[in-house]
């Protein structure tokens, strides 16, 4: 069937196709403000979608990875005083440690406390104060006791024991750490490849 179409789709060598082009005349400026105003339009809508940083996923995340290794560091806290009282120094100076490549269990905690307040509070800046003042007395603490074990100075080291305890249990509280119920149990351990648990 010539100038027509086969099956109602494709056409045939003899179909005619006309194009019309609608020519008008703007301005330089008036093509600039369109511009702008395009990409106003697209970058607003990925903004709004652009909340990784505060999605409750993410914080998921974060209280799953670093909540637990907070609440896992709970045993250490409390052998702090046992450790004092035996005269066990050099097991308190390692715990508390500063050392670069091989710091203590207490120390390298810092870095943990850091990412969960910037992480699981990042949409709160008065919740990331608070957890800020409670993260200041823990590493004092920490920096007190490694002092006091090195000159061991049983009343300092005492004072300070008594400060890092205070310090992390204000922060479990405040960030509402609980065990992890399921830690022992056996079955699924991750429901989704984003799940925190997932293992590559």
């Amino acid at each position: 069937m010539e100038g027509g179409f086969v099956g109602g789709i494709v056409p045939t060598r003899g179909a005619r196709v006309e194009r019309r082009v609608v020519c008008m005349s703007v301005s330089r400026r008036d093509m600039l403000k369109f511009a702008i105003g395009a990409a106003a339009a697209v970058a607003v809508p990925m903004e709004a979608l652009a909340d990784g940083a505060t999605s409750p996923a993410t914080k998921y995340r974060v209280r799953g990875i670093y909540g637990y290794k907070i609440m896992g560091a709970g045993e250490d806290v409390n052998s702090v005083q046992g450790l004092i009282d035996s005269g066990s120094w050099v097991e308190l100076g390692n715990l508390v440690s500063s050392a670069k490549k091989s710091p203590g269990k207490l120390r390298d905690l810092e870095g943990a406390l850091q990412l969960f307040k910037t992480g699981y509070f990042a949409d709160s800046r008065p919740k990331q104060r608070v957890m800020s003042s409670y993260q200041s007395e823990y590493v004092d603490a920490v920096a007190a006791l490694e002092a006091a074990a090195k000159k061991k100075d049983t009343t300092r080291a005492n004072r300070a024991a008594a400060e890092l305890k205070n310090a992390y249990d204000n922060i479990i509280a405040y960030a509402e750490l609980n065990p992890n119920e399921f830690a022992n149990t056996e079955g699924q351990a991750w429901s989704s490849d984003y799940d925190y648990r997932r293992k590559f």
